[in-house]
């Protein structure tokens, strides 16, 4: 099922989540967003988010705009574990160990 954020939010809220579901998204911004509207969610797993102009590496695979680092940021700070894994095989890398970082040095 295709959905805005907010419309998601909307269903979740008459219908909650009941069992083992994969919610895909394509920034931390409508994570952030579907967080403070009430989703709850156990973790977030983050795979990749490419290099463009206006992005900063934090880690293989992860590049952040300003606004996502933010938004990264305050999900953390609502004790939600973020981990970044492309695919199950690859080592979990925990968000808060890179956010802050500028140079892509996360693993």
């Amino acid at each position: 099922m295709l959905t805005s954020v907010d419309s998601f939010i909307g269903i979740y809220k008459k219908n909650p989540i009941k069992r083992r579901t994969m919610i895909v998204l394509t920034n931390s911004i409508d994570a952030y967003r579907l967080l403070a509207g009430g989703v709850q969610i156990d973790y977030l797993n983050v795979g990749g988010m490419r290099f463009l102009d206006g992005r900063t590496k934090i880690a293989r695979a992860v590049s952040v705009t300003p606004e996502e680092r933010e938004a990264f940021k305050k999900i953390i700070e609502m004790g939600i574990d973020v981990r970044i894994q492309m695919i199950p095989r690859d080592e979990i890398v925990e968000m808060k160990n890179v956010i802050d970082n500028t140079d892509g040095g996360g693993k």
